[in-house]
């Protein structure tokens, strides 16, 4: 079987199986919030405009993660739905490019990709599946991958100058360098540590379609650091200790957390660098720039009051294209590292499919109680019912949207459940009173 054929193939089923848990995910927490303006429900473009000047001002500077995310909640989530599985595939297969660089096909590491997302990122539903968390990591995340597989594709070329692709790149650098905090700043740590090695100690020129690309990406994480809201919102944690100190406590307290999420892809990486060295090979030159990447996105939150699990995303997918390039790049005798590529597919896709079955039966459970609780309200209006109380629903799988984000609460005044009344018309929701035995 032909290689474009084998990737074709890997990459249908993919995007099938973020398809089907795209399909059984209703909104969730804050898509119910951000399906509103400044004046109500968002209905065209001109209400996203208008409420990302809002948020700029008075939240923070995330504006192209969440103009996507209104966008979506203007339409029909279906719509959503195709497009959020279409990107995570695109996603897979732009990591494998970057892992592949110049070398030959080999479409089994796309799933590999797959699996090693699926299994180490902290809340995989949150970051590939929730509508509002998609938008910020996985969309923002893709953007970056284009923008790195057209930087390094720019470098490998010899093109003449061209000032419309500069231009159209530099805007690229803006939107690239304008998704969120921890993979911009890594992001632009990566580009200075690439000028570094190329013009200082490499002695290269560096092409001007990068140099566009660079100074875009920088001018867009300012203006996303810079936003007025960064700080009206900063302000509301209530921490007036000098800046060094609260730094050093956030780095102890990331490294701590970072032991329980990075220790089993560490150990991954560990062993594939033993044989690597073992053999006496070259570790491809791209691979310690996304080390600085991986070490940037994780300390680079000591800036933040907060340090939600799905930050985290961009770190495993630094690790993964760390091992990708490594394991890649191995040479080992008689065909032995093909075989070893076969058997963790393997064994690793069983344990997928029990991991997949699972998170499909959580994932469908919350959808189900969401339905009923929605054919519920929409039965209660016609009789002028305006007051509703529910069970709470918890996801248990990391892997589906609704995992550690919680459901309604008991109570009524909660900001989530005045968002969900918001969003449905009615006077309150909430969660029943869980009685004491």
């Amino acid at each position: 079987m032909k290689s474009k054929t084998k990737t074709l193939i890997i990459l249908s089923g993919i995007f099938l199986s973020m398809l089907i848990l795209n399909l059984i995910t209703p909104l969730i927490m804050d898509d119910f919030s951000y399906a509103f303006g400044t004046t109500g429900r968002v209905q065209n473009l001109k209400d996203i405009f208008d409420f990302q000047i809002w948020y700029y001002l008075h939240w923070g500077g995330r504006n192209v993660a969440h103009t996507l995310a209104q966008f979506f909640l203007m339409n029909n989530k279906l719509l959503f739905n195709i497009m959020n599985s279409a990107i995570y595939t695109l996603l897979i297969y732009l990591i494998y490019r970057i892992i592949k660089g110049k070398n030959e096909d080999h479409p089994i590491y796309l799933l590999l990709i797959h699996l090693y997302l699926w299994f180490f990122t902290p809340v995989f539903g949150q970051a590939f599946i929730w509508l509002t968390g998609s938008c910020n990591y996985l969309w923002t995340t893709t953007i970056i991958m284009i923008f790195l597989n057209l930087f390094l594709h720019f470098n490998a070329s010899q093109k003449k100058y061209n000032i419309l692709k500069c231009i159209l790149f530099g805007v690229l650098g803006i939107i690239t360098g304008w998704t969120n905090e921890n993979s911009g700043t890594s992001l632009v740590f990566i580009l200075i540590s690439y000028i570094i090695v190329k013009k200082l100690i490499e002695k290269e020129k560096i092409n001007s379609i990068q140099w566009f690309g660079i100074l875009g990406t920088i001018i867009g994480f300012v203006i996303m650091i810079v936003a007025p809201g960064n700080f009206i919102r900063s302000s509301g944690f209530d921490d007036n200790r000098f800046f060094i100190i609260k730094w050093i406590e956030r780095a102890i307290s990331i490294t701590q957390t970072a032991e329980s999420y990075l220790l089993i892809p560490i150990i991954i990486l560990v062993i594939i660098l033993s044989c690597y060295f073992y053999n006496k090979q070259k570790i491809r030159k791209e691979i310690y720039l996304f080390i600085i990447g991986t070490i940037i996105a994780i300390y680079s939150m000591v800036a933040s009051p907060t340090f939600p699990e799905r930050s985290w995303t961009m770190v495993i997918i630094y690790m993964a294209i760390i091992s990708g390039m490594i394991l890649y790049d191995l040479k080992l005798k008689n065909n032995l590292k093909k075989i070893v590529v076969i058997d963790i597919c393997i064994i690793v896709g069983l344990m997928f499919i029990n991991s997949y079955i699972l998170t499909f039966k959580d994932s469908y459970g919350f959808y189900n109680t969401w339905q009923e609780r929605i054919k519920t309200i929409e039965e209660g209006k016609k009789k002028g019912i305006q007051e509703y109380e529910f069970e709470t629903y918890y996801t248990t799988r990391k892997q589906s949207a609704s995992f550690a984000l919680g459901d309604l609460y008991p109570d009524k005044n909660d900001s989530n459940n005045q968002s969900y009344a918001r969003y449905f018309g009615v006077k309150y929701i909430k969660a029943k009173e869980v009685k004491e035995p």
